[in-house]
């Protein structure tokens, strides 16, 4: 008796063992996806923020407003051209 209630005390300590760690990794997987999506989100806000900066940058060096949105495009494309050749 002493022996089987040993064994079954084993078997459940592995059981629960198992599910901690598939619980663990679970967890951590969340919070890849979450650490991902927000470096995304930081990416491409510091995009934008780039993009404003430059616009209103050279704007007050030629000294006129400049077409916000050609511009805003034209450095989108720069910057991702720069991207790739990093």
């Amino acid at each position: 008796m002493l022996d089987q209630a040993t064994r079954m005390g084993e078997t459940l300590r592995q059981e629960l063992e198992q599910k901690a760690r598939q619980q663990a990794d679970q967890i951590i997987e969340q919070a890849r996806g979450e650490i991902d999506r927000e470096r995304l989100k930081a990416l491409q806000e510091l995009r934008r923020q780039v993009a404003d900066l430059t616009v209103l940058a050279a704007g007050r060096v030629i000294g006129e407003s400049l077409d916000g949105q050609r511009h805003r495009e034209l450095i989108e494309r720069t910057i991702s051209e720069a991207e790739i050749n990093v």
